[in-house]
């Protein structure tokens, strides 16, 4: 199918491919055969022998628009004298599952993207088209990395280069199963290497401030595309990670089932506390925040016995997070002042008195 809308293009394309396919319009396509040494090595073959002006990467899995090169091309051309250094040139695209669109990835990023790559790639490596000339000063792909060599070379780009992008979904990322088949461990090995690599480069202070910001975000990301791939051990230890980096991070758990929330919240929880994180003091505030949020959740789904469990536990771990349900409190008028007080007294004493006879037992 990627072949089908390749030819529709009115560009040459030149691939490096390391599986047995073949491909038979050489008027369109160049095909090279090179025994299998990893995605780096493959695309390094490719650069080599392109001999264009752009290039786009393409894997077999993936599709593109029948109108994506040109459009780009196009974009390129026009806008090339609005910038000082036009490298790439990138667009949205589409998740698609079991021939379903699952999600929509829009461009946001345009100019000096190398603050916004720290924290995560900006898009799709076939959503790219990249001026040929570029690999020219940068190099090629490092071959050592096995996962997320795209993201080191974006990276590496936009120290040289400016990015702009196409404001359309022009490629499609298939997915399958969930890409179950994910190495979480290989994927944090790299990703950490990656970002290792050129957070020691970094000078300016206002980058160096984020560092625990950005080291968490990675670890958090990761964390969910385990439980992703349903690998809960790998989730509640990524997520712990995050914790150590930045115990502000909001914890979003998209499992179904506010049971099955609650559940890998305490274990989460049960595991962060057992690390003895030295901000601990700071973290209190913050896991007792987890609890109320949670209860929230079940408020809105009317089950106000779990509610008032879930308030109790966060104001057990810190009382003074109280005032977060009085702030609550404010955006919800539909609640009678009557029930609110009620609940808050008796949240209140129980709490006094289980403290009460902690101390007496």
């Amino acid at each position: 199918k990627e072949t089908e809308n390749i030819l529709k293009e009115r560009y040459k394309i030149v691939v490096g491919i390391d599986t047995k396919y073949q491909v038979n319009d050489e008027k369109v396509i160049k095909y090279f055969y090179k025994e299998n040494g990893g995605v780096s090595s493959a695309i390094n073959y490719g650069l080599k022998k392109a001999s264009g002006e752009y290039i786009n990467f393409l894997a077999d899995d993936d599709l593109l628009l029948p109108e994506k090169i040109e459009l780009q091309v196009s974009f390129f051309k026009k806008n090339e004298k609005n910038w000082g250094n036009l490298g790439v040139v990138y667009s949205g695209y589409l998740i698609m599952e079991k021939g379903v669109i699952i999600d929509r990835i829009k461009p946001k990023y345009r100019g000096n993207v190398f603050r916004q790559l720290l924290y995560d790639n900006l898009s799709s490596a076939h959503s790219l088209l990249v001026k040929a000339e570029c690999f020219n000063k940068v190099g090629f792909f490092d071959e050592t990395l096995f996962f997320r060599e795209d993201w080191d070379m974006l990276i590496i780009l936009s120290k040289h280069y400016e990015f702009d992008y196409v404001d359309d979904y022009l490629a499609l990322y298939r997915v399958f199963g969930g890409n179950k088949s994910l190495n979480i461990s290989k994927a944090e090995k790299y990703e950490i290497i990656v970002l290792d690599r050129y957070w020691d480069q970094i000078k300016e202070p206002d980058l160096l401030k984020d560092k625990n910001i950005v080291y968490s975000a990675h670890f958090r990301s990761l964390a969910y595309q385990a439980l992703v791939n349903e690998d809960h051990e790998n989730f509640k230890r990524l997520l712990v990670k995050a914790l150590k980096y930045n115990p502000r991070i909001a914890i979003l758990i998209p499992e179904k089932g506010i049971e099955k929330k609650e559940d890998l919240l305490l274990e989460v929880y049960e595991s962060y506390e057992k690390a003895k994180s030295p901000t601990y003091k700071v973290d209190k505030k913050f896991s007792a925040s987890f609890f109320i949020k949670l209860g929230w959740v079940y408020f809105h789904n009317k089950k106000f016995k779990d509610f008032r469990r879930l308030i109790r536990k966060g104001l057990l771990i810190n009382i003074r997070e109280i005032s977060s349900i009085v702030i609550f409190y404010y955006f919800l008028s539909f609640w009678p002042l009557n029930l609110f007080i009620d609940i808050i007294k008796k949240l209140i004493t129980k709490t006094k008195r289980e403290k009460i006879d902690e101390k007496l037992s």
